[in-house]
């Protein structure tokens, strides 16, 4: 006779993907419970996507151009949109942004085990993907879509290295992330590396393919005369480090109201005061501990994991919008951050499963307390339809969008 306990665990090994994706569904869903309802736009999804998209053609559309570069998937979501009533379109750009992004979750959850994840730990991960601080601002919309193909990109490295190679689905998925944003270009380096070590046909077809959409979008960005936008450059390597610390340790491990604290601290420090650099260092500890764990575990999988992330993070920090100063928070400008905390979530929940020791499981356990209670963190705004029907009973184009402080300006089309 079968135990319960083994007949749950029979279920899950035979439902695991299923039952996966219906939870990170469900928290997707409890993380958009103040808008699921109506929709909404988010920032530039409405502020100048929509805008301009809304009486464009086919081609106009689906190849605007927007800061130098091009968002095909988010040109093809916001297009989507204008052929359903205004007041309903924000439920358009968001439950289909909210569909595609789960393209890397799927990859994750169906990929797991070349990905040298536990079912446990593969479902730790959908909760921490879900209650990271930085979670809130890439979260079903369609304009941070390229983050989350990034983390599309850098799933498909790591699994390529087992001799996993889904060959037509592979490729699709790298050209639409390449042509997606800029994001998703900086792991080419990543498949140049492992064709020259492995050896293997299809990493060079996957390289050439990164490659030409880089081309394209570089080729883009000249055609453009440079005009990327508002990207401040800064030498000072105190900033980057702070930030990195602030979005990447601190705000996912202590939550976002301590994690500010303790950021505007270290950016009160960037002149070089001692006693801050000095709790810098303490904070970068376990960093530190973590990089020499994994390069101990020696798994060609956690390397190239490992190695996309710190490549993303350093290729979006350089050429992140604004002043880079902003980064230094809890999650402000978190979309930077947002893959690369996934990734090295990834490692470390791979190194859980290898190890017994008690000190790691304390921290794994803090991690994931901390996400399972953030799950439910939004970045707020007005409720559409109240603003939407405020703006048209006054006949004003002007309509508030998320998060507040954004209007979308229908006079601008």
């Amino acid at each position: 006779m079968i135990s319960t306990k083994h007949l749950w665990s029979a279920i899950l090994d035979k439902y695991f993907l299923l039952i996966a994706s219906i939870i990170y569904l469900l928290l997707g869903l409890w993380k958009m419970r103040a808008y699921a309802h109506n929709g909404r736009f988010w920032a530039e999804e409405g502020a100048d996507f929509y805008v301009q998209l809304e009486n464009s053609n086919f081609l106009n559309g689906i190849f605007f151009i927007y800061k130098g570069h091009l968002e095909i998937v988010t040109n093809v979501v916001v297009y989507t949109s204008t052929f359903v009533a205004l007041k309903f379109a924000p439920l358009v750009t968001t439950y289909f942004s909210f569909s595609i992004q789960f393209i890397p979750i799927f990859l994750l959850i169906l990929y797991r085990k070349e990905l040298e994840l536990s079912k446990w730990g593969t479902l730790a991960l959908l909760i921490i993907a879900t209650g990271l601080p930085q979670a809130a601002e890439v979260w079903s919309n369609s304009i941070n879509l390229h983050f989350h193909f990034a983390l599309v990109t850098i799933i498909i490295a790591a699994v390529s290295i087992t001799g996993c190679f889904h060959k037509v689905p592979f490729r699709v998925l790298l050209a639409v992330s390449g042509l997606s944003g800029i994001p998703p270009n900086f792991i080419a380096p990543v498949f140049l590396i492992l064709a020259l070590k492995l050896h293997k046909r299809e990493h060079w077809v996957h390289f050439l393919i990164l490659t030409t959409t880089s081309m394209i979008q570089l080729a883009i960005i000249l055609f453009s005369h440079l005009d990327t936008g508002d990207r401040q450059f800064t030498w000072n390597p105190l900033i980057y480090w702070y930030a990195i610390l602030s979005q990447s340790l601190i705000s996912p491990f202590l939550g976002i109201h301590l994690g500010d604290q303790l950021s505007a601290i270290l950016k009160s420090g960037l002149g070089g005061n001692f006693e801050i650099l000095s709790f810098a260092i303490f904070c970068s500890l376990p960093i530190l501990i973590l990089s020499q764990s994994l390069m101990a575990y020696r798994s060609s999988v956690t390397t190239v994991l490992s190695g996309s992330a710190f490549l993303l993070l350093i290729f979006s920090l350089l050429t992140a919008l604004g002043d880079k100063t902003i980064m230094i928070s809890a999650g402000f400008s978190g979309r930077y951050f947002y893959i690369p905390n996934i990734i090295w979530a990834m490692c470390f929940l791979i190194l859980i499963s290898k190890s017994k020791n008690v000190v790691i499981y304390t921290v794994a356990s803090i991690l994931l307390l901390s996400c399972f209670r953030n799950t439910a963190h939004y970045i707020a705004g007005p409720d559409w339809i109240l603003s939407f029907n405020q703006a048209k009973s006054i006949n004003n184009n002007t309509i508030q969008i998320w998060p507040s402080g954004w209007l979308m300006d229908l006079t601008k089309n």
